[in-house]
């Protein structure tokens, strides 16, 4: 999913329709249609609403679909969108099976903003679905409760919408918007998808070969935390035991907060680096000899294992769902890790064809 501003959304929708730039505050439309395909969305979710006065706006049945079932209880909510920031969630629903009907009634008046100019101005909310486990069912998330999935789709509410407005699908009351690709689009109010995009991958395994000219009795096999190279003192290493070949390892659960990675703004994030090291009598991690630690690796690229906090908060749901960073555990080149590279990570497959050889290194440090 990749999460698109409200103020960008309102701009091509003002291109749209051939008037001067809309600006929002709380707002994201559409115009991923041309003008038959448009009216026939406005007819779908009922244009009869545009004729109506925002005052006798009742609750309007509004249904949404997992992409696929849930293996647990999970609960709807609704977040309010106010500046691109969530707020806490204002309204929250069972979720029964794949799908669940609600009746959503108006926006509350705190929650409305302007939303364009001149004759294309009228109000609105923008609202983000997303699920939750309600871990003690009381129907409110709790600090302590993983949000499961959010996106691709958002809920509006609006009044007062300008005719121009409504050629583009969207009606007085709520709409259904899907905030994939560079413009978003209408939704019935009939299927609105959300994804379980944040179920956590709580165990890794990898396995590989060593390759010649290494000698698996003189090496062990070590994970470490980049904050070690940042000169943080860790309690322990997740693993260091014997390298065998063929070598296998795998992480569970979350690491300690002393593996967290340095300089990087998301608390419980950890980056760790697989390797084979050279040992000296008796000696673990990092041996007699750092200069010849041996990175584990794909292809000839060195791989890094991270694991990605699972959020309770929504906000950080929303960032990490807008990113296609899945939480728990993962594994992916260093190269692939960098912030400009769209490499995807390893799947399952691929994390079984490691390798620890003399023609992968780790690449040099930057000066």
């Amino acid at each position: 999913m990749r999460r698109v501003s409200l103020l960008l959304v309102l701009s091509a929708c003002s291109t749209a329709i051939d008037e001067p730039e809309l600006t929002s505050e709380p707002s994201q439309v559409d115009t991923d249609s041309s003008s038959d395909t448009s009216s026939d969305k406005s007819s779908e979710t009922s244009s009869d609403r545009q004729t109506e006065s925002s005052s006798d706006v009742e609750n309007e049945p509004v249904t949404f679909v997992l992409d696929r079932e849930p293996e647990e209880q999970l609960v709807l909510a609704l977040a309010p969108l106010v500046d691109d920031a969530l707020q806490p969630a204002w309204q929250t629903f069972p979720f029964e099976g794949v799908s669940t009907t609600v009746l959503l009634p108006p926006a509350p008046e705190a929650h409305l903003g302007p939303i364009g100019e001149g004759a294309n101005a009228f109000e609105g909310a923008i609202y983000v679905p997303y699920v939750f486990v309600d871990l003690n069912d009381d129907g409110v998330h709790d600090p302590d409760e993983p949000v499961r999935g959010v996106g691709p789709s958002a809920m509006g509410w609006f009044r007062d919408v300008p005719l121009r407005v409504s050629f583009l699908g969207f009606v007085d009351g709520w709409n259904g918007l899907r905030l994939e690709g560079e413009i978003p689009s209408a939704l019935p109010l009939s299927q609105v998808p959300l994804e379980l995009n944040l179920t956590p991958n709580l165990s890794l395994t990898v396995e590989g070969e060593v390759g010649e000219g290494l000698s698996v009795e003189d090496f062990g096999l070590a994970v470490v935390p980049t904050s070690v190279f940042a000169e943080v003192e860790v309690e322990a290493l997740l693993v260091d035991q014997d390298l065998e070949s063929p070598f296998t390892l795998t992480l569970t659960d979350a690491p300690p907060p002393d593996h967290d990675a340095p300089d990087i703004d998301l608390p419980g994030l950890s980056i760790q680096v697989p390797m084979a090291y050279l040992r000296g009598e008796g000696e673990g991690w990092p041996g007699s000899d750092p200069e010849a630690q041996r990175p584990i690796c794909f292809h000839g690229e060195p791989v890094v294992m991270v694991w990605t906090p699972i959020p309770t908060d929504a906000s950080l749901a929303l960032g990490l769902a807008a990113q296609d960073l899945a939480p728990g555990w993962g594994i992916t080149t260093i190269a692939s890790f960098d912030v400009d590279s769209d490499g995807p990570p390893l799947t399952e497959e691929q994390a079984l064809e490691l390798s620890i050889d003399l023609e992968c290194e780790f690449p040099p440090d930057e000066e």
